[in-house]
């Protein structure tokens, strides 16, 4: 009881501080006039990537569109000078856009050199776009963006006909890196370094590779969150700790959420947590119920298709909100491609790793990687061209969404009287 009563005020001391950050970000008093004309110096903070032959960045505070020659890269100290445009986030916020502005790169000067924050960063970031330019060099397209989707969480580089064709299957989140990458990355760190190092040793080097992982796949609020969570399961294993999954959710998001206060309507955030959420707190209620009701299936595959509705019911109206439709077969296909997943992973690994060290092998690798991706490939666009028109909505109401989230705390809640206290297993994935 008394872990409640603390759990819970602390739950309402973090609200309460959200609030006042939440304020404080929407309302800034830090205004550029729209149209206005700037001269800015400043670093490039996020990693550039092509879209339809445009160059979008970020630099500073704010979003740029460029030609897409010359090519910048994370860390570049660059000068702008543009006009100011105004955009209106979902969130009612001001976003500062500079459209096709005048840019130049600055020699640092005087020895004055880089943060050292942006130089690992962007170090980290190239050995990340070598590692994309090892998958194009060996394996055709699309396989070779699915590799580095799958991998890295790189998805700004699939063909528009191939991205499309996920998203209509409900399969697009396979390219975001998220706690399953974050499992395997971690596992396998801690099994490596295990057999050469005291134990004492292994789970802060585990969560340090954790870290530069998530900065690698881009650190995206969904990897984020996956990386935090994933560190404490390993630590809560370490010390021989029960690992509470919903209540470490739960204030995993409300941490991040502090941080960044207008990180609620970030569409990946919310569908990384709900999709969450829907593993930890349906999935054990529905497989009991699958497998009493589809006991053709087996073991394996019965868990599989639990995992794939927990986390498919829970996204479901985010899905609808922001897009409009989701798809009919989006279960059906999430259960025949979940496990070509792992083994895609497995190969896109092992060829970064010979990519770098032996060419020869590497072109082995690739051919062997080429089978899983190809049948993903296969599955993903044989289902996309069904003639099924997906479930949509012309318009949306919070009363439903809020309606509907209240039937399934209600039925979580009669399925189990206390599901925050139940202790919650690592998952073999965790979307």
């Amino acid at each position: 009881m008394m872990r409640i009563i603390i759990i819970s005020t602390l739950l309402i001391a973090l609200s309460g501080l959200w609030v006042l950050r939440y304020h404080a970000a929407l309302y800034s008093t830090d205004v550029i006039p729209n149209d206005s004309m700037v001269r800015i110096q400043g670093y490039v903070t996020s990693q550039p990537y092509l879209k339809a032959s445009i160059q979008i960045m970020r630099i500073e505070r704010f979003q740029v569109l460029s030609e897409p020659f010359p090519r910048f890269s994370y860390g570049d100290h660059v000068q702008l000078i543009g006009n100011i445009q105004e955009r209106l986030t979902d969130s009612g916020q001001t976003e500062l856009w500079l459209i096709y502005p005048e840019i130049r790169i600055l020699q640092e000067t005087n020895g004055v050199a880089s943060p050292l924050a942006i130089r690992i960063i962007a170090s980290i970031y190239g050995v990340r776009q070598s590692l994309q330019e090892i998958f194009s060099d060996l394996l055709p397209e699309p396989h070779a963006s699915l590799t580095a989707g799958v991998v890295l969480g790189v998805h700004r580089s699939l063909a528009q006909d191939f991205e499309r064709a996920l998203r209509q299957t409900g399969t697009i989140h396979v390219i975001v890196a998220s706690g399953y990458n974050v499992s395997v990355v971690a596992g396998l760190l801690m099994t490596m370094l295990g057999q050469f190092l005291n134990r004492r040793w292994v789970l802060p080097l585990a969560i340090l590779g954790i870290i530069l992982y998530t900065i690698m796949a881009g650190g995206e609020p969904p990897i984020i969150r996956a990386a935090i969570m994933g560190s404490l399961a390993f630590i809560a294993q370490f010390l021989g700790k029960q690992y509470h999954g919903l209540w470490v959710l739960l204030l995993t998001s409300m941490l991040m959420a502090l941080i960044s206060p207008l990180l609620i309507y970030d569409v990946g955030f919310q569908l990384s947590v709900a999709a969450t959420f829907g593993i930890l707190a349906l999935t054990p209620t529905l497989t009991p119920l699958l497998a009493r009701g589809v006991r053709l299936l087996g073991r394996n595959l019965t868990e599989d298709l639990g995992v794939t509705l927990g986390a498919q019911l829970s996204v479901l109206p985010i899905l609808l909100v922001h897009f409009g439709s989701v798809s009919w077969i989006s279960p059906l296909v999430n259960l025949i491609v979940v496990n070509l997943v792992p083994v895609i992973m497995g190969f896109g690994g092992l060829l970064a790793g010979a990519g770098f060290l032996w060419l020869d092998m590497a072109r082995v690798v690739a051919l062997l990687a080429w089978v899983p991706l190809e049948a993903f490939i296969v599955v993903v666009n044989w289902f996309d061209g069904l003639p099924l028109r997906p479930i949509s909505i012309s318009s949306h109401s919070a009363w439903w969404v809020a309606a509907y989230y209240a039937l399934m705390f209600f039925w979580i809640w009669k399925s189990n009287r206390h599901p925050a206290r139940a202790v919650i297993q690592v998952k073999r994935r965790d979307e």
